[in-house]
């Protein structure tokens, strides 16, 4: 579990893709994890399977990359990092699994005085998992909805978000993971598949 408040900046170093797609990423908290640990990686919960002074190793189930941005990655490319939550641990940012939904795209970045507002697009069936006001994460980064359509919606970044996450550096037509908010989704599957707009009329609604 994390919450989307990142600790740190990490680039790839290698990558193989023999019997599974397996990263070495720099991390400046390497030195503190043991094999085992998880760690949320672009915002996607990953096992530590080496800890040297300097980098981590990270052996992607097939699963997990053919759902994610992950695929992507390249040597040299920039990933955020987080820890997963200890125990009564303050929770700054909101609950995030690490379990990616889709992965969205950034249509359009619009620069304020500081900070920026940011459009991402996604599959439509995720519509419902979007609350105004809601949170998100996107690239394992905590954020607040702004604003929100069938397919899309917009999400501001403070100077400190963009000075110390990966989104700092986003262009328009980035692929980003996204995770919708875990309570939103444990209430749209608590819905009753039977329960349509013919039955809340004949109940009132």
């Amino acid at each position: 579990m994390f919450t989307g408040l990142v600790e740190t900046i990490g680039t790839v170093r290698r990558i193989s893709r023999e019997r599974c797609l397996v990263l070495v990423i720099d991390c400046l908290f390497a030195p503190e994890c043991t094999i085992g640990d998880s760690v949320a990686v672009d915002g996607v919960c990953l096992t530590v399977t080496r800890a040297l002074k300097n980098t981590l190793e990270f052996a992607v189930m097939p699963l997990t990359a053919s759902g994610t941005t992950l695929k992507y990655l390249r040597a040299g490319r920039t990933v955020n990092f987080e820890r997963a939550l200890k125990a009564g641990a303050r929770i700054g940012g909101h609950i995030v699994t690490g379990h990616v939904d889709c992965i969205g795209k950034v249509t359009k970045i619009t620069p304020g005085t500081g900070s920026s507002l940011l459009n991402v697009s996604f599959p439509e069936s995720f519509s419902g998992l979007v609350t105004d006001k809601g949170s998100i994460a996107l690239s394992g980064v905590s954020l607040t909805v702004q604003s929100r359509s069938a397919k899309s919606c917009v999400v501001g970044l403070i100077p400190a978000t963009l000075s110390a996450t990966t989104l700092g550096l986003i262009k328009s037509g980035d692929l980003v993971n996204v995770e919708f908010d875990t309570a939103n989704k444990h209430a749209v599957e608590s819905i009753p598949s039977s329960l349509n707009m013919k039955k809340l009329k004949e109940w009132g609604f």
